[in-house]
């Protein structure tokens, strides 16, 4: 069943739509699978596509782009995890004066914590398989 047709069925009050959700979240699934199998074999037949030395292959109207990325890592720096604890604990400490709608004063060192600033997002509706 294509998507818009399952859109229309709910729609129409002919498909339930949490059953619905349940139809494309399956959906989804096997298509981010798929999509990534099949980007693991074009990435291999890329350099065919582009003589070896391209970065973008312009295809069927597209654009394609082989591109490298990583990570940078801080945690075998000590002063760099005393800086992110020290930080996480204002965090904390900050989220606890909001829901006590005052400061938070730490009671060992005195230090003054402002609420932090809640900006709400959208509702949304989440859902997981029962076991």
């Amino acid at each position: 069943m294509l998507v818009n047709e399952i859109l229309s069925l709910v729609e129409d009050g002919e498909k339930c739509p949490f059953q619905a959700l349940i139809d494309i979240k399956k959906m989804s699934e096997e298509i981010e699978n798929a999509e990534k199998r099949i980007k693991e074999i074009a990435l291999k037949q890329f350099d065919n596509k582009t003589n070896g030395n391209e970065k973008t292959a312009k295809l069927y109207g597209y654009e394609f782009s082989k591109t490298s990325s990583g990570r940078y890592f801080y945690k075998h720096y000590e002063t760099y995890v005393i800086k992110e604890s020290e930080l996480k604990t204002i965090e904390e400490r900050m989220k606890i004066a909001l829901k006590q709608g005052q400061n938070y004063i730490d009671e060992n060192t005195g230090e003054c914590y402002p609420p932090a600033e809640y900006t709400p997002s959208k509702i949304s509706l989440s859902m997981k398989a029962l076991k």
